[in-house]
């Protein structure tokens, strides 16, 4: 039981990640400017120029390798061969 939550909280963060990358090249493809308020974070103070959209895709891919690592870690550490406690 222990192992298979270990394996789904692993692939939610992973989801995670992937969601967190499509924002980000939703992002730089869509230029920044058209895209819905909740993802322009400084929806007030958009300038359009490339420095803060440079550090809106930065955010964003750190943010997915992040949940890419944590998740990655989870599902591994459900199929340690040494984790058979069913606590």
């Amino acid at each position: 039981m222990k192992r298979t939550l270990y394996f789904l909280c692993g692939l939610c963060w992973v989801a995670a990640g992937l969601v967190a990358v499509v924002f980000g090249f939703g992002y730089i493809l869509a230029d920044g400017g058209n895209l819905p308020a909740v993802i322009r974070i400084f929806g007030l103070f958009y300038s359009g120029g490339v420095l803060l959209g440079l550090v809106h895709f930065i955010g964003f891919c750190a943010l997915a390798a992040l949940c890419l690592a944590v998740g990655i870690g989870l599902c591994s550490y459900a199929f340690e061969p040494g984790n058979t406690s069913s606590e």
